[in-house]
């Protein structure tokens, strides 16, 4: 329903050449942040929640990962979609060919895959969409997943992402309700946990996973509207932080 919808009304499949770009640019600093942590490049690679069309894969292939498994919790990969994304990158659509192995359905928190499997990990705005039960399950599944030493690279938007499609809405909206009353507008299909920063930064260090390195711009504190009682807890700066980039490491073992 949600492809349908963004494919046929709201015009938003394929993609905006500004979004594409936008997704290039991740990709390249995934690429980049695992290189650099690493101290080498990675060789393969594991992202869970690959999405429609594969931007991100495609550019890693591009960038010579050539060993790269994909999940998702249903197949929704789109082959005319993943045909535009590697049009538009200059590159054919055979995954077999660029080392891209797509499997789905498969349960992020237990995806049967072999341990120490992958160097690196990469999540691009999908984390904002786990329910808070099945982050620290599925983050620790990743650790599982990645060798001594592997990182996981992950882009995570804390924005209302309504805001997107409606610019009469704030970035920080869906903060003014409440757990009951937010029920009725975050159905299964468009999941958004509300979760912010500080507490993904948590599960992940709860997963096992060592934190290298944390990127994020300046809070939108003048964003921030009215606030439920149900964030009362945290700080101004943690509700308004738009967006982050966390890296962390698998532990070393030392053998």
């Amino acid at each position: 329903m949600g492809y349908l919808m963004q494919r046929r009304v709201t015009k938003t499949l394929p993609m905006s050449e500004e979004l594409f770009t936008d997704h290039v640019t991740v990709a390249e600093r995934h690429v980049r942040l695992a290189t650099e942590y690493l101290g080498r490049r990675p060789a393969t690679s594991y992202e869970f929640g690959a999405g429609w069309d594969l931007v991100v894969p495609l550019v890693l292939a591009r960038e010579g990962l050539r060993d790269q498994t994909l999940t998702d919790v249903r197949r929704l990969v789109r082959p005319e979609l993943v045909a535009d994304s590697a049009a538009r990158l200059g590159m054919e659509p055979d995954l077999a060919a660029l080392g891209i192995t797509y499997l789905a359905p498969v349960d992020a928190m237990a995806t049967g895959l072999p341990s120490a499997s992958f160097d690196l990990v990469t999540s691009t705005d999908t984390l904002e969409h786990v329910p808070r039960r099945q982050l620290i399950p599925l983050l620790s599944e990743c650790r599982r997943l990645l060798r001594s030493g592997g990182v996981l690279t992950a882009r995570i938007d804390y924005r209302d992402h309504y805001a997107y499609g409606d610019p009469s809405i704030a970035p920080f909206h869906f903060l003014r309700y409440g757990q009951r009353s937010w029920r009725r507008w975050n159905p299964p299909s468009h999941f958004q946990s509300r979760l912010r920063h500080v507490d993904h930064v948590r599960a992940i260090e709860s997963a096992g996973l060592e934190i290298v390195a944390v990127e994020h711009p300046t809070p939108l504190i003048d964003a921030l509207d009215t606030i439920h009682p149900d964030f009362a807890g945290y700080q101004r700066t943690d509700l308004a932080i738009p967006e982050a980039w966390i890296v962390a490491r698998a532990p070393t073992t030392i053998v």
